[in-house]
């Protein structure tokens, strides 16, 4: 039994169910966790999506941009994007 008491893992699950019983009464009904819920159905998702798609085209044609004005291309990809994008 004392070898049981010092066990590192009886300690780690009575803490972690002392932590489940205190925030079970601490956290209060059901009604207050509706307040911290986030709801993200598809329309709100496809917006979100859309908006970085369109984001990031901007940050990469200003990245683009950049190197062509800057002719610090020393790998050749912008020669290559700029190819590959006329064909």
């Amino acid at each position: 039994m004392k070898k049981l008491l010092t066990e590192p893992l009886l300690h780690f699950l009575l803490l972690g169910v002392g932590l489940f019983v205190l925030f079970e009464f601490v956290a209060g009904d059901e009604a207050s966790y509706d307040e911290n819920v986030i709801v993200v159905d598809r329309s709100t998702l496809l917006t979100f999506v859309q908006f970085r798609a369109r984001e990031f085209d901007k940050v990469y044609q200003l990245w683009l941009h950049s190197l062509i004005l800057s002719q610090n291309d020393p790998f050749g990809y912008v020669t290559k994007c700029c190819h590959h994008s006329q064909n």
